[in-house]
């Protein structure tokens, strides 16, 4: 039976993959979800949710996050993949930091690192 997953959840993935749109660089919503994800989960991480953390639950994080990143990164300048990927990953190294501690100075880096005018591209 095992070998029977194994090979239907290969196909599934590969349907999957084809119907996102293959090899493609991410979208804006694609970039969204996978930031407010890593800083959902490195606040989890670092025991910075519930009480007195960033955000009340992991969900309410994702929610509060992917919110906070449309706002960031709007449609209009950031939508069709006008995004500088390695621009994300510095944006995510900066919010990373703000999960965890959120001191201000990081709280200032990640602002300057995660606007529109640094990560989206004309």
């Amino acid at each position: 039976m095992v070998t029977l997953r194994f090979p239907l959840a290969l196909v599934l993935g590969l349907i999957l993959f084809i119907a996102a749109g293959g090899c493609g660089e991410p979208d804006r919503a694609q970039h969204r979800d996978y930031v407010a994800e890593q800083v959902c989960r490195e606040a989890e991480r670092c025991d910075n949710l519930g009480h007195g953390g960033l955000h009340d639950s992991y969900d309410d994080c994702i929610i509060e996050e992917q919110k906070r990143f449309n706002d960031i990164w709007p449609e209009n300048r950031c939508g069709d993949g006008r995004m500088d990927a390695d621009a994300v990953d510095r944006c995510l190294d900066r919010a990373l930091d703000v999960a965890c501690d959120g001191n201000w100075a990081d709280w200032l880096s990640a602002a300057d690192r995660c606007n529109a005018d640094t990560v989206c591209t004309n």
